[in-house]
């Protein structure tokens, strides 16, 4: 509590206090399920006797559906505010969840895993990209790095939590009681959440969001969103081509699955370190430098999961998987939805932040879906690695065509 007081920006302070934590617990619930997805995937896989892609479907889809949920999303929190949304978004996901406990087919998986798990978790992983930029305006990288410290507790609470659940359960019995945990956040966001942090304005959106000289067809026409689109759809189809598929990358590497939960989660560990470390470095060193830094770093990480795949079974190029690629990525997550806070600041923020999710979903669907072909065509996952490290680093690279410390009109 000191220290957030050191970086405190509104006399409400409690208020501050409230958003950060429901946006945490927002951000992982939403996150968690598509972190661990790994674990379900082989399960699913041995039981239904699926190939790599059709293991892949759901989940491909998942992130395919977002291009028509984000717009969605980002209008309804506009025009209904944050609780009500939020509190949707988590009771959609428990049903999505309890939906696929008892599927039995492909379109089943497509449908309830796919399209409705999709709805909820575009819905409430939205929810404090609106809350904090809102809540905290100049120390938005702190507090969004302190968000995102759910994609490190993600791992490493949720993969020994997940895997354990599922060797007693099943993986049925598992999305059961996820569904569960979502209800009762819905309540407690409920009764929590507040949507801005002041109720003595009579037009609370036009004064506590800063003015913009921008319309919706300005940034939607402009170089800069386009840039930070290729940037979306570049870093999330390196990413998630490794959520889907990381557990079964190590298996067919030779390592067991105790091993893998063990440096997943102890990457999850430091994914939580670097997300701190990512927001507050670019408070004070800039956006540019510390996004593609981190990027760096993280295609160091997927080059040592490729020498993994090259030396089966080595734990040395495990270990610098996990050290490399939980601080790179821990550091770029804060981060990406900073930047478009930064650049496209003001009303009509959540819009836009709709339009920018279809971009996360091309990159989001691809990727998993590409590296389950490639698998099946090549009985290797080395090529999608080589191309997962291509499409982070790439990623990087397009944050100094967005700049986001520039300020000013937006380049056409």
């Amino acid at each position: 509590m000191k220290l957030l007081s050191k970086y405190r920006d509104d006399p409400n302070f409690n208020g501050q206090t409230i958003t950060l934590i429901v946006s945490l617990g927002s951000n992982l619930l939403s996150y968690s399920i598509l972190a661990t997805f790994g674990l379900f995937f082989v399960s699913m896989v041995e039981e239904f006797d699926w190939s790599a892609t059709a293991g892949s479907l759901g989940f491909a889809v998942t992130w395919l559906a977002r291009s028509i949920f984000s717009p969605l999303s980002g209008f309804s929190y506009g025009k209904f505010g944050t609780r009500i949304v939020t509190v949707s978004g988590s009771l959609i996901l428990a049903l999505g969840l309890l939906l696929s406990s008892s599927m039995n087919s492909q379109w089943e998986y497509a449908l309830y895993f796919g399209v409705v798990v999709s709805a909820g978790t575009t819905a409430l992983s939205m929810s404090h990209s609106i809350l904090i930029p809102r809540w905290f305006t100049h120390n938005r990288g702190f507090a969004m790095g302190i968000v995102s410290t759910a994609y490190g507790l993600g791992p490493l609470v949720f993969f020994p939590l997940i895997n354990v659940l599922i060797d007693t359960l099943g993986w049925r019995n598992t999305l059961n009681v996820y569904a569960l945990a979502l209800v009762i956040f819905g309540i407690i966001a409920l009764l929590t959440i507040r949507n801005f942090p002041s109720a003595q304005f009579d037009d609370p959106v036009a004064v506590l969001d800063p003015p913009q000289s921008w319309s919706l067809i300005d940034a939607l026409t402009g170089k800069r969103f386009w840039a930070l689109g290729t940037m979306y759809v570049a870093g999330f189809l390196g990413y998630q081509m490794l959520v889907a598929h990381q557990v079964a990358y190590v298996e067919a590497a030779g390592i067991e699955r105790g091993v893998i939960v063990s440096a997943l989660s102890f990457m999850g560990g430091l994914t939580l370190i670097g997300a701190v470390i990512g927001g507050s470095l670019s408070d004070k060193l800039g956006r540019e430098i510390v996004f593609f830094g981190s990027s760096v770093i993280g295609t160091l990480g997927i080059l040592s999961f490729i020498l993994l795949s090259m030396y089966s079974g080595n734990l040395i190029f495990l270990l610098g998987f996990s050290v490399l690629g939980g601080i790179g990525f821990g550091m770029r997550l804060p981060l990406v939805l900073t930047i478009a806070a930064d650049v496209f600041q003001g009303p009509l923020f959540p819009r836009l932040l709709g339009f920018l999710g279809v971009a996360t979903a091309i990159g989001g669907f691809t990727g998993p879906m590409l590296a389950g072909i490639i698998f099946d065509l090549t009985s290797s996952y080395l090529p999608a690695l080589i191309v997962s490290a291509t499409a982070m680093l790439g990623s990087g690279l397009m944050v100094w065509v967005v700049a986001p410390t520039r300020k000013g009109a937006f380049s056409k």
